[in-house]
Order: structure tokens, then C-alpha cells, then sequence
């Protein structure tokens, strides 16, 4: 079962669009996205365990970043992440990895740990956590998880890593 399972997540499930200059690597993306699964309950796993359910990872650079911040969002400025969840699992989550790389180097770590950090984060919006114009209960166990993730990925990568408290959020 879990065979089958792990097979269907990452054969169909995830898929990566990029602009020529995005240098993601999906292989790193499965490998992220299937660590991220393994720690959700089961509860969780469901939302993305449906026949129909895809994750769709798509890489867009500042000014089409900052068209769908705009049109979504009303914030008229490009920023790292937007999810947008699919009614029935999955859905798709939309990275400026210019924006990324810039807030890698402002907080001293890789732009692949930072992508990991949001990747985290648009799963658990997939998922119904929030942070924007929510109780503070709601917003910090929305973070609490989500570093929990972070914290068990850094020790998985092992070596000098940065610490959880080298990651921020900023509605």
C-alpha cells in the first residue's frame, strides 16, 4: 500500500512549470513533497490522496508575480508564494523564485531551504491553516506546524545547517 501510494504521489501528482530561467529541480520537488506528505496526519492525507488530485508547482518571475499578487490578493508588489487549492485536493502553488533567492540571502540561507520553508507553507494553506486575518491561536498553529516540518527537514539534510529561527514569516 504504502508502495502504490508513494508511486501514484509522485508519478501523476506533482507537476513543476517553470520559466526558462527557474532552476528547480523536480526530482528535489518530489523528494521535498513526499517528506512534507510523510508528515501530515492522516486526516491530511486525504485532501491528496483523491484520483483527481494534482499539485501543480509553477515558477514565474517578478512581473507575473506581481500581476496575480495584484489580481488576487490587491497587493500591487511581487511576492514569494501564492496557493491556490483545488476544490476536491491539491491544487496549485505559484513561486517568484527571484523573490526567494532575495529573501534567502536577507536571512542567510539557500534559496532551496527558503523554497522548502514556503513549500511547507502552501501545503498547510492547502490544507485550511492561516495566518491573514485570523485569531492568533489560528496563526500560530499554523507556524508551529510548519516549523515543526521545517525543523524535522533541516535534521534530515543534517550538517551546518540553519536553525529554525533563521526562517520568518511576514504577512
Amino acid at each position: 500500500m504504502k508502495d502504490r501510494l508513494s508511486s501514484m504521489l509522485s508519478s501523476r501528482f506533482l507537476v513543476v512549470r517553470q520559466d526558462p530561467t527557474s532552476t528547480v529541480s523536480r526530482t528535489w520537488l518530489l523528494k521535498l513533497w513526499m517528506f512534507v506528505f510523510n508528515q501530515l496526519d492522516a486526516r491530511e492525507k486525504k485532501f491528496f490522496t483523491g484520483n483527481e488530485v494534482v499539485l501543480n508547482c509553477v515558477f514565474v518571475n517578478e512581473h507575473q508575480m506581481k500581476k496575480l499578487n495584484g489580481s488576487y490578493r490587491g497587493k500591487h508588489r511581487a511576492t514569494d508564494i501564492l496557493t491556490f487549492p483545488a476544490p476536491h485536493g491539491g491544487g496549485d502553488m505559484v513561486f517568484c523564485l527571484s523573490q526567494i533567492k532575495k529573501q534567502a540571502r536577507g536571512y542567510g540561507h539557500s534559496w532551496r531551504l527558503e523554497l522548502a520553508y514556503l513549500f511547507i507553507h502552501g501545503i498547510l494553506h492547502f490544507l485550511g491553516y492561516e495566518h491573514e486575518g485570523v485569531a492568533r491561536e489560528h496563526r500560530d498553529r499554523m507556524f508551529s506546524k510548519q516549523n515543526h516540518i521545517m525543523e524535522k527537514w533541516l535534521a534530515l539534510k543534517g550538517g551546518n545547517k540553519p536553525t529554525i529561527s533563521s526562517f520568518h514569516w511576514e504577512p
